[in-house]
């Protein structure tokens, strides 16, 4: 592109030869004046000027174009390896899933970013070949047709006979734009490569991204004429009139507003997917941490040594857990938390040695695995309550837990609750975290709390995980009132510390044992059942799904209530009425709200209608306040969400039932 200076070359000499011109005319024509050595002067220091500026114009719009070209390599690679890149060799067949996936990807890419020319991967075999692997049809006159060897798809394997230097760094792992002109059958490009990597970090293969070569060179000339014209328009505003003036003014001002928009926008859109981002990182961690100790306690379940108090205790767990991963996914439901982008705390009265208990309860199968002491204790007195979100609390100490048996490969984990501060710097609650792990370097714990961070570059491929949880952590702590502090040693360990302020009612009720807390797991559990209700009442429950209507007949008869059962709303509304024709009524109806042939919403209103006054409970699925809302406003008295509480859906039952016989009685 060496050609590309010889612009300015061409507009000096086309102004030395205009300027020659008029003296020579002027020369011609006593008495019309002359040009004075000034104007010699004039042009030789707008020259001097104008080269400087012209040559920065140029290495802007060389710089802007290689940004946006190379922008979109890191992304389309990332994806490619996410689609399955990897598991494509050079034997692959062109009608595999996965490679047609690629190809598709490839099409979309391309059709979603017109300025980019193609997108491909090459790979190096064992022998130094390199080989095209993904290379899509690409339309490259934009005629909707794929026509020719040049607009065809590449086959798998074919060798690519051209090595320069950019595509070999890409290979030795560095990402690169390479603005020398290229020239193949394709056609003439200028190249952004950027590695990609397998499961154990190695380059695999490397992902190319090509623009036009013709379009790269009009543009950075056009950027550099551009510059030109207004050297030209500063000398023709010198000697001629002010109006170019104003133009050109008026032209660089409106440059910069749209610039200043255009800068304006891409920061709105950034901050736009930091949001969204954070917002799934932190549902992504909520269904993940539960959903762990559900599956690995349904393996125990299925394990034959376990005895009879370990199977009670998985059950214990799960039931637990899928409670708390129910309560995430009433989060996701709710939509203003989804447009907020943030999560909101919704602080209760929890015990903090119970939470301690049950994080290393969940975790201890993980540690024990690993062949890691995972122990918790008191140091010293702690409050038996303290007023926070127990459910962020539990996510937090997972997570500082989780990261301590994870990074420790012998040794041990410890976690420690007490009390801490005083009246006068304000009472806290401190959970330390202390391991024996790989540590962390001094210079690396700034960085811990950022998203998408780990100590080093080796963690992830060591380790695993994305770097998304002390960020996570640190922001819910932070939403809290708290803080995590850390101190850590390479080599040695480290300790986390999580402290959460406690009011003065709160720091005086304070219990130096756990044995002041726990009478027994067993007791526990117990205590929030609901076997000792009996409920004589006979209902009608209205439900389609044959699993879902055995359950809810098991807990019902169980609990001594005489069932009948239908499966749509038509039938429901049939034998409600019939019922009270017949003189024995239903002391409640359970209405699933999602049925066949007539729904739950329209029953009900269908009851209402012909004067049916006796209860109706909504089943249903929708969780947010607004289906409540929904199904009340449809005739329904009360409402149960699924999956079905046992406890809560006789209660429920119980509780219409007597109101319903105290109202028959009197």
């Amino acid at each position: 592109m060496v050609w590309i200076g010889l612009d300015y070359a061409v507009f000096v000499g086309a102004c030395a030869a205009a300027v020659g011109a008029l003296s020579w005319w002027l020369r011609r024509h006593p008495g019309r004046g002359r040009v004075p050595a000034s104007a010699w002067l004039l042009i030789g220091s707008v020259a001097a000027f104008g080269w400087s500026f012209t040559e920065w114009a140029g290495r802007e719009e060389r710089r802007r174009l290689e940004s946006m070209v190379q922008g979109f390599a890191p992304t389309f690679a990332m994806e490619m390896t996410r689609l399955g890149h990897t598991d494509i060799r050079l034997d692959t067949p062109p009608s595999d899933p996965t490679y047609l996936r690629l190809i598709e990807a490839q099409i979309r890419w391309l059709a979603v970013n017109p300025r980019i020319a193609d997108v491909y991967t090459f790979r190096r075999l064992d022998d130094g070949t390199i080989v095209l692997v993904v290379d899509s049809e690409t339309d490259y006159d934009a005629d909707g047709r794929y026509v020719g060897e040049r607009e065809s798809r590449t086959a798998i394997g074919e060798v690519y006979e051209e090595s320069y230097p950019a595509l070999e760094r890409a290979f030795a792992g560095v990402p690169c734009f390479d603005d020398e002109i290229v020239e193949d059958r394709w056609g003439t490009w200028v190249s952004a490569f950027h590695p990609m990597y397998d499961e154990e970090g190695g380059v695999e293969a490397v992902l190319g991204v090509d623009f036009p070569a013709e379009e790269w060179i009009a543009r950075i000339s056009a950027a550099r004429w551009r510059v030109i014209g207004y050297v030209a328009g500063l000398c023709g505003v010198l000697l001629a009139s002010a109006v170019m003036v104003t133009r050109t003014r008026d032209e660089l001002a409106e440059r910069m507003r749209m610039q200043s928009e255009l800068v304006r926008a891409r920061d709105e859109a950034a901050a736009a997917a930091e949001a969204r981002g954070a917002f799934l990182a932190n549902m992504s961690h909520e269904i993940r941490t539960p959903m762990t100790a559900i599956l690995g306690y349904a393996d125990l379940l299925d394990d034959p040594s376990v005895d009879g108090a370990g199977r009670a205790e998985a059950v214990r767990v799960i039931r637990r857990n899928g409670r708390h991963l129910l309560a995430v996914i009433n989060d996701i439901l709710d939509l203003s938390k989804i447009e907020a982008g943030r999560l909101e705390v919704e602080p209760g009265d929890c015990e903090p040695v119970r939470i301690v208990e049950e994080v290393c309860s969940l975790l201890r199968v993980r540690a024990v695995e690993k062949g890691l002491d995972l122990e918790w204790s008191m140091g010293g007195p702690a409050p038996r309550r303290i007023r926070t979100d127990a459910r962020r609390l539990k996510q937090t100490l997972l997570n500082l837990v989780g990261n301590a048996v994870k990074f420790t490969e012998r040794g041990s984990v410890r976690v420690v609750v007490s009390m801490g501060g005083d009246a006068e710097s304000g009472r806290v609650v401190r959970f330390r975290v202390t391991d024996t792990g790989i540590g962390i370097a001094p210079d690396k714990i700034a960085s811990l709390f950022e998203p998408f961070m780990q100590a080093d570059e080796t963690m992830s491929r060591r380790f695993g995980g994305t770097g998304l949880g002390l960020a996570v952590s640190n922001r819910l702590v932070e939403m809290l009132g708290g803080s995590i502090e850390v101190r850590s040693e390479p080599g040695i360990g480290s300790e986390f510390t999580l402290t959460l302020p406690v009011s003065d009612a709160e720091a005086s009720d304070l219990i130096s044992s756990p044995d002041e807390l726990f009478v027994s797991d067993a007791l526990a559990e117990r205590s929030t059942d609901a076997d000792g209700l009996r409920l004589r009442a006979r209902v009608l429950l209205a439900e389609d799904g044959e699993d879902n209507r055995r359950l809810i007949v098991h807990h019902l008869t169980r609990a001594g209530a005489e069932v009948e059962t239908v499966a749509n709303g038509r039938a429901a509304v049939e034998h409600a009425v019939a019922a009270v024709n017949e003189g024995r009524p239903f002391d409640a109806v359970l209405m699933d709200m999602q049925m066949p042939v007539m729904d739950g919403y329209a029953a009900s209103r269908e009851l209402r209608r012909v004067g049916y006054g006796l209860p109706i409970i909504a089943l249903t699925a929708h969780a947010m306040a607004e289906d409540r809302a929904r199904c009340l406003a449809a005739g329904c008295d009360d409402y149960v969400s699924k999956p079905i509480d046992r406890a809560e859906l006789l209660r429920t039952c119980a509780r219409w039932a007597d109101r319903q016989g105290r109202r028959s009685a009197a």
